[in-house]
């Protein structure tokens, strides 16, 4: 997806992430600059948040929308 370091290792996020579907993605708000982006593991009841630019560069990624 990209080739930038946000903090996720190889192998750090369990299997369970390569399960999900698009129905388990959803843009969370759009801003002047970026959006935001929630990947929802119903499986491990956790998500990851993504900040997006408006050209379509991963701008940051997280476990908590704090953008």
């Amino acid at each position: 997806m990209t080739f930038k370091e946000f903090g996720f290792e190889v192998g750090k996020l369990d299997v369970s992430w390569k399960l999900l579907t698009s129905s388990d993605i959803s843009v969370v708000s759009v801003e002047d600059s970026f959006y935001v982006v929630r990947a929802n593991n119903t499986e491990k009841e956790g998500a990851i948040y993504f900040q997006i630019a408006n050209n379509g560069q991963v701008m940051d990624v997280t476990h908590k929308n704090d953008f």
